[in-house]
């Protein structure tokens, strides 16, 4: 399932303080556009979810670069 293919590694990454996203430069912006339509067509309150867990990252810092 798509949405589960998208939604993990982002979980993986807010339970990491952003580790990965930091390393390869990953703006949240980018993040968005690859996973809010898999995610949204298939689990759309997965992604309701996921967006609170990006907007929560983002505000402590767990993406470095804008």
């Amino acid at each position: 399932m798509a949405a589960l293919d998208r939604f993990l590694p982002n979980y993986s990454n807010v339970l990491n303080d952003g580790y990965s996203w930091e390393n390869h430069k990953i703006t949240k912006a980018k993040v968005v556009a690859k996973c809010q339509a898999p995610i949204e067509k298939g689990l759309p309150e997965l992604w309701t979810a996921t967006a609170q867990r990006l907007e929560n990252s983002e505000k402590v810092g767990d993406f470095k670069v804008t």
